[in-house]
């Protein structure tokens, strides 16, 4: 399993990458700017995030949206990227603040990257549903070109110095304590890049199954405290049939 970080901010795009994908032969290499995360780097939903001493001051948990990938492919064409989604998924990822020159090596580190679980189809305004029967609707994952992810973090301390998971059907919490806080933004899914993004990265590499690119950067940034949970939720507001409660579907603890 490849992880691909790109490093940029949502709504700017390289003029480099722009370039190269008018072009049928590769791509420059300074085209986008990603980082390659270890596969060990990943760490399940639910599951503690283990900060290491090196990570105590200055860092930060970043939540953003990530792209799994579902199937093999190279050299992908944009209008043909939606084909190789497998699910769409919050992660909360723990690294330096941008623009450290040794950031690339410090998120290598055993759970960096905590994967929530993902964002179900019918969170999302469906640009593809005509490509598939009622029959086989539900069963194939139509990944979204427009709307806006309505995303909701929450960190909180942890009572008592341990925490009981929040349920998975529950609505999202929001903290009345003075050291809780809660940050929502609005993600344009359409300034994600994901068709160009996806078709760039694999005129570098062979994209596999399994595969988890995170796109770009959202604008939910929280300092990595200890002994503090970190829930986060996504809903689709510009889907007339979007939920009106937003489920967590990411729950970290920071130890």
């Amino acid at each position: 399993m490849k992880i691909f970080r790109v490093n940029r901010r949502v709504g700017e795009w390289p003029r480099e990458a722009e370039e190269a994908l008018r072009t049928p032969y590769g791509a420059p290499l300074r085209a986008l700017d990603v980082n390659v995360l270890a596969d060990s780097a990943a760490n399940r939903n639910n599951r503690p995030m283990f900060v290491p001493d090196f990570a105590r001051e200055g860092w930060v948990v970043e939540v953003l949206p990530a792209v799994r990938i579902g199937r093999l492919g190279k050299f992908i064409a944009p209008r043909f990227a939606h084909r190789y989604i497998q699910d769409i998924l919050l992660t909360a990822f723990l690294h330096q603040p941008d623009g450290d020159p040794v950031a690339p090596l410090a998120c290598l580190f055993d759970g960096a990257l905590t994967l929530g679980d993902p964002i179900p189809n019918s969170a999302f305004c469906n640009p593809h549903s005509s490509e598939a029967s009622s029959a086989d609707a539900a069963a194939i994952y139509r990944a979204p070109t427009t709307g806006t992810l309505h995303i909701e973090a929450f960190l909180a301390p942890l009572s008592h110095g341990a925490a009981s998971p929040a349920s998975d059907a529950a609505p999202i919490s929001r903290g009345a304590a003075a050291d809780a806080a809660t940050i929502i933004a609005d993600v344009d899914i359409e300034a994600l890049r994901l068709p160009e993004t996806i078709a760039l990265l694999s005129r570098y590499c062979t994209l596999k199954s399994g595969d988890l690119i995170l796109p770009a950067s959202a604008a939910i940034t929280f300092p990595a405290l200890l002994n503090h949970q970190l829930t986060a939720a996504c809903t689709a507001p510009s889907c007339t049939a979007s939920a009106t409660t937003a489920a967590p579907c990411l729950i970290t603890r920071l130890k």
